[in-house]
């Protein structure tokens, strides 16, 4: 509950393994879908911190995504079982938050919640850096859409949930 107090929650985007995909960034974009059925199997740290490193990173000293308004204003988390973690972009690592905020912890009390998923992104906006929230909400949509590809690419599933209380 902690994490969510701190800033205002935008998004969720849920990833699990689904199957290996390989190919073209047409066949890649073509296979981006919702998925909403997960198997068990976990998702390794090393993949998790690709995929937000090229959906959110660095490549070199340039950021994989446009500066919109003038600001990075997202911090992302990556929930699991185990608890909560900080994606840090400039050094492309993740570090625990807080290990009593997992994913049953945020779970809302609605039936069709995705939380079979391994991991759970929470994409947050940090109003200090930026009070437009037209800007956060553009640079959102950029990061899902990263997420998605960066997933399919390695054979793993996305679904943008929406917003959480």
């Amino acid at each position: 509950m902690c994490l969510l107090k701190l800033l205002i929650a935008y998004g969720i985007i849920l990833l699990c393994i689904t199957g290996l995909v390989h190919g073209s960034l047409e066949t890649t974009i073509s296979q981006r879908a919702s998925t909403r059925t997960f198997l068990a199997s976990q998702i390794s740290s090393i993949d998790l911190i690709n995929i937000l490193e090229s959906s959110y990173g660095y490549i070199g000293i340039r950021r994989v995504l446009p500066r919109i308004g003038a600001a990075y204003s997202l911090v992302i988390y990556a929930v699991n079982s185990t608890g909560s973690y900080r994606y840090d972009p400039e050094g492309s690592s993740l570090s625990l938050h807080n290990d009593t905020v997992n994913k049953e912890t945020i779970r809302p009390n609605v039936a069709n919640w995705a939380s079979d998923a391994d991991v759970v992104l929470i994409v947050v906006w940090n109003q200090t850096i930026m009070n437009n929230p037209y800007f956060p909400s553009l640079e959102a949509g950029c990061f899902a859409q990263n997420i998605y590809l960066a997933a399919i690419s390695r054979g793993l599933g996305t679904c943008c949930v929406g917003s959480i209380d």
